[in-house]
């Protein structure tokens, strides 16, 4: 903020300069700006000044000038409003970036979160005993008495040290009405979007290793056989239930410790092969750099000359890609052989296999293509891929127009033969 507020009176009006050059210097002498450093300052400060400017640079610089120099101190009670209430959002979002599964801590968190958040701005005795479900359909008016007065709104220290020097003036009035609007605008965007009493997630915390051992979690663990019915067949459902009952009140189940979830379950999945079963497809869910990662490597594959690729030609490669990272290994070194020994047999007939494959899945592709013509009576024109796409689109147009027709005709038939019959009874 500090530099925007030297950078930018290169652009103050002429008349204004003389009245804000107080600002600059204070600004220097806080610092410990050398002279030297404060005459190459001015220099490109000159520099900036004799700079043409278009209108719309006049109108963008003027915007600016307002927020940096002659409402700076505004601008600084908001910036530092975001500084104190923006990490409670931060340390949710960076949970969630990690690489370690943490799906099953998804509902507690996002309770959590909710809660801190309605306490900046509400009164504590209305939220301490609230569950998801009630914090959910909390009323968040002004007039629902659960709002703390303007002035008592969490802000942050920065915040407070601003107001004393300035509390009288309307600015500060101003903003306390906007951070009291912002509080209750974004508490009520997060009790809409936020699933805080979502059934799966409640189910899904069960699988934390903490909660082990209560009657509680053994239901919701029971209740992921319905949520999630393509894991298991009809016949293993009884028999996931008493695995999960077993897992329940089992002590010989090591501590999770430093362990990951997933870590921690793969040794337990042995014990309990069926409950792992749900618990495989309940950790593999995606929630953070994973799902963009994958988009990464979409573009590293995908581009102007392979568009076209199927996507289990993409599949095949990401997971190639996908392999070769976890083993930290290139492609040559993985597949490096030392000098002497044979060719893997087994590895050159799947590329001859795949090659093979692949022509044949080409050739089924052509004659599909050429049956279609064929029955929409198109004829191959020598044209570019414009023309071929009009004829192709004009050909199915009169093929449906037709089709509506033989419908028509037939309807028409239906009702001649419908009507003769009832003048027939008559």
């Amino acid at each position: 903020m500090v530099a925007y507020q030297i950078c930018y009176q290169a652009f103050l009006p002429k008349d204004m300069k003389s009245t804000y050059i107080a600002v600059k210097l204070a600004i220097f002498r806080r610092r410990n700006v050398s002279m030297k450093a404060r005459s190459r300052i001015n220099e490109i400060l000159d520099t900036l000044s004799k700079r043409p400017q278009t209108a719309d640079g006049k109108a963008r610089k003027s915007r600016l000038l307002k927020k940096v120099v002659y409402r700076v101190t505004e601008s600084f009670l908001i910036l530092n409003f975001y500084s104190a209430v923006l990490p409670l959002m931060k340390s949710y979002v960076c949970l969630f970036q990690s690489k370690e599964p943490l799906v099953h801590k998804l509902h507690q968190k996002q309770e959590e979160l909710f809660r801190d958040f309605l306490s900046c701005f509400g009164k504590q005795e209305h939220l301490i005993a609230k569950g998801p479900k009630e914090l959910q359909q909390l009323n968040l008016n002004q007039d629902g008495g659960l709002i703390l007065p303007k002035e008592k709104v969490f802000c942050g220290n920065a915040v407070k040290e601003i107001i004393k020097i300035g509390h009288r003036s309307t600015f500060v009035q101003s903003f306390y009405e906007q951070a009291s609007s912002a509080y209750i605008l974004c508490a009520r965007y997060l009790q809409q979007k936020l699933p805080l009493y979502n059934p799966v997630l409640r189910a899904i915390s069960s699988l934390d290793p903490d909660i082990q051992g209560h009657s509680v979690s053994c239901q919701l663990m029971k209740s992921l056989k319905e949520l999630i019915p393509v894991a298991l067949t009809s016949d293993e459902k009884d028999l996931y239930d008493r695995e999960v009952q077993a897992f329940h009140v089992d002590v010989s189940l090591p501590p999770q410790n430093e362990t990951s979830i997933d870590q921690w379950w793969a040794g337990v999945m042995v014990k309990y092969p069926t409950l792992g079963a749900v618990v495989r497809g309940v950790l593999s869910i995606f929630h953070g750099p994973q799902v963009e990662s994958s988009f990464n490597i979409m573009g590293n594959i995908m581009d102007a000359k392979s568009s076209r690729m199927n996507v289990e030609t993409f599949d095949a490669i990401q997971t190639v890609k996908y392999s070769l990272r976890a083993t930290g290994a290139t492609a040559v070194k993985h597949f490096s052989r030392k000098p002497g020994t044979t060719v893997c047999a087994k590895l050159c007939s799947s590329m001859k296999g795949a090659a093979g494959q692949y022509k044949r899945k080409l050739a089924a592709k052509t004659a599909e293509r050429e049956a279609k013509q064929k029955r929409l009576q198109l004829q191959k024109i020598q044209g570019n891929k414009h023309q071929a796409k009009v004829q192709a689109d004009k050909a199915v147009t009169a093929s449906r127009l037709k089709f509506v027709a033989r419908q028509k005709r037939k309807a028409r038939i239906e009702n001649l033969d419908e009507l003769a019959r009832k003048r027939l009874k008559q």
